[in-house]
């Protein structure tokens, strides 16, 4: 009631909204008043509804009733709100260990890609040292076989062979 021998309705409608667990509780101020200025009021102090004297039974059940529906859904919603935040907590702490994860993976590839790419520079400087040396054998063998060819004429035109050893004398005979 808003018109009590201790006080207000909407007094006692705050102190009820400010007590620690409390917030929630329905308060249905029913009153003799049909001034606005006490609707406005007892909802600003926190109240569910506000009925006027003399409440009908049925009219009073039926808002007892729609208030603790209220209260009901109001709770299933704020337990539902606290799994959101759970659930949030738990993806934020999984998106944290991802983006550790993936900085890792990052330092992991990019420490592969310098390895590939140190090991690709010393075949590169091998396959260069073969190649050159490979040049250089091709050089003493064509070397080696013009002085051989060479020595070879030079025996022909002693007239050491006979026309047998000239037959057997093939390229890539060893003569001594």
């Amino acid at each position: 009631d808003l018109h009590l021998p201790d006080g207000t309705g909407i007094e006692a409608c705050t102190h009820i909204k400010e007590r620690s667990g409390w917030e929630d509780v329905p308060v249905i101020v029913v009153t003799g008043s049909d001034d606005d200025r006490d609707l406005t009021q007892a909802f600003a102090a926190g109240a569910t509804d506000f009925i006027t004297k003399p409440p009908k039974e049925l009219d009073l059940l039926a808002r007892v009733r729609a208030a603790f529906r209220l209260k009901r859904e109001m709770d299933r919603r704020k337990a539902h709100e606290r799994d959101l935040e759970q659930l949030n907590s738990r993806l934020s702490a999984q998106a944290a260990a991802l983006s550790a994860a993936k900085q890792a993976l990052q330092a992991l590839n990019q420490s592969l890609e310098a390895r590939v790419q140190a090991q690709v520079a010393e075949i590169v400087t091998r396959a260069r040292e073969i190649d050159a040396l490979n040049a250089r054998l091709r050089a003493q063998v064509q070397e080696r076989s013009r002085e051989l060819a060479a020595a070879l004429r030079r025996l022909a035109g002693d007239g050491v062979r006979t026309d047998r050893a000239s037959d057997s004398l093939l390229p890539g005979t060893v003569l001594g």
